[in-house]
């Protein structure tokens, strides 16, 4: 079986004209041409990247005003995200290669929120401008990344 992540973007009003890291849905494709390990491997960390995202996505959705305290908790699930990622053992040198790539996303996006949180609790609007720029570059490497894995994740004809 091979994961396929998908994306799609949420609104996060605590973040005008933005949003939040898009949503990955897992697709099973039938396995064809990738050796067993690395289609296992492909289901760990995408599996791993869905449950990140729809707990994100939760926390989005219940909080549609700006609120520092829902922008903490999704730093501290990219940590939790980040530590999940970081326990993987990944043989496939690939792989390894996106799981850095998830490992520096997820750091990039926790200590943005944290700090895009910080500036919204002292009402900082300045630096919550840069800490949300600054957000927003960080989850601008997902797309990247989600159609990365899912071209390496395919299944071989």
């Amino acid at each position: 079986m091979n994961s396929k992540l998908t994306r799609h973007r949420v609104p996060f009003a605590a973040l005008p004209a933005g949003s939040l890291i898009g949503s990955v849905s897992l697709v099973l494709l039938a396995s064809c041409g990738r050796p067993q390990p690395t289609l296992v491997q492909c289901n760990q960390l995408t599996q791993l990247a869905n449950n990140t995202v729809e707990d994100v996505q939760a926390i989005v959705q219940t909080n549609a005003a700006p609120n520092a305290a829902a922008l903490t908790q999704v730093s501290e699930r990219f940590d939790q995200s980040k530590e999940e990622v970081e326990a993987l053992q990944l043989s496939d040198p690939q792989l390894q290669s996106y799981q850095q790539q998830f490992l520096t996303m997820y750091t990039e996006t926790s200590l943005t929120a944290r700090e895009l949180a910080i500036a919204l609790d002292q009402q900082a609007f300045e630096d919550a401008r840069e800490a949300r720029t600054k957000f927003q570059v960080a989850i601008s490497q997902e797309s990247t990344l989600v159609e990365q894995v899912n071209a390496y994740c395919e299944p071989q004809s």
